[in-house]
């Protein structure tokens, strides 16, 4: 097992859900992020978008992004960019601040 505070993000590639530590280690895992949002600590992680679950401890930066979207820079490598949608990024913002 892995501890939450250990994971920096969840995310899907080919419908397969993948959980990545701050140490950069990946797993595959047999959940998905609906499941994993469900269950996981929502002060801790958000969802971002339809393919990335992300610690809170994860975000470095946020950038405006095109069209009001928010490209988020983690302090762990990604394959994909990161955006959240314009329809979440002041909820996204919210959730920033607040912790």
């Amino acid at each position: 097992p892995i501890a939450a505070e250990d994971v920096a993000y969840f995310h899907i590639e080919h419908e397969v859900t993948f959980l990545h530590t701050f140490d950069g280690r990946r797993f595959i895992v047999s959940f998905t992020l609906e499941e994993l949002e469900q269950s996981l600590d929502p002060d801790q992680f958000y969802r971002a978008n339809r393919q990335f679950l992300v610690n809170f401890r994860a975000v470095q930066e946020v950038q405006q992004y095109f069209a009001r979207k928010l490209l988020l820079k983690l302090n762990v490598s990604t394959r994909d960019a990161l955006v959240v949608s314009k329809a979440k990024a002041g909820d996204f913002l919210r959730w920033m601040e607040r912790i």
